[in-house]
């Protein structure tokens, strides 16, 4: 399944929209709202297949991967996209879910991070339920696609395409201005502090689990 979670930026779903269908994407989408942050989007119309589910307010990124993989457990792939990605490849969707099966970690030049992080990967369902967790334990935003490359690396399944083009369009890069969503982010530290801890004690385990 590909889910996109988006608050605050209407404007940024309809950008999405319009290149999801000039790049032909045909997967359907789970678009996540904020309970307190939906209505904004009532007059973004997006294609039928597309499903809208909203989230309790103020619902963080790390516990929506966990709500969504609790909801949705057997599914093939999980992928996921946000509001300010600009697809630019033909059919990048379908090229990233068949790199992923069954239990890769997939992902595309983004213009930021690239090869150094899977900052949206497509994963392998398989994967995901040997680990039993699409987004690390305890962490809420931050270093969750840190890990992820690590996974990667050690199992020696990554997959990074340079071709598939999926554009970050990102306060980072300039090619965003800081606005309240972006600006409004989980505490880095206690992420941090929660990252530091998986590495320590559970990185292991979730390699071994991995590999079994």
């Amino acid at each position: 399944m590909l889910i996109l979670p988006t608050m605050g930026r209407p404007h940024n779903l309809k950008r999405f929209v319009d290149t999801y269908l000039a790049t032909e994407a045909t997967i359907p989408i789970y678009i996540i709202f904020d309970a307190a942050d939906a209505h904004n989007y009532v007059n973004v119309d997006v294609p039928k297949h597309f499903k809208r589910t909203s989230v309790p307010a103020g619902t963080r990124l790390g516990d929506i991967y966990r709500i969504i993989f609790h909801n949705f457990p057997n599914e093939a792939f999980y992928g996921v996209v946000a509001d300010d990605l600009v697809p630019e490849t033909p059919h990048w969707d379908v090229k990233l879910r068949d790199a992923c099966l069954p239990n890769k970690i997939a992902w595309g030049f983004d213009g930021i991070q690239n090869e150094r992080l899977p900052t949206h990967p497509f994963i392998g369902g398989e994967l995901l339920r040997k680990l039993g967790w699409w987004a690390v334990p305890g962490v809420q935003h931050w270093f969750i696609d840190n890990v992820w490359k690590i996974l990667a690396d050690e199992l020696k399944v990554g997959v990074y395409l340079p071709e598939v083009r999926m554009m970050h369009h990102h306060v980072m890069n300039q090619k965003a201005p800081l606005d309240h969503t972006y600006a409004n982010q989980p505490d880095t530290n206690k992420d941090q502090a929660a990252y530091l801890h998986f590495m320590q004690y559970e990185m292991p385990a979730a390699l071994a689990r991995a590999r079994g």
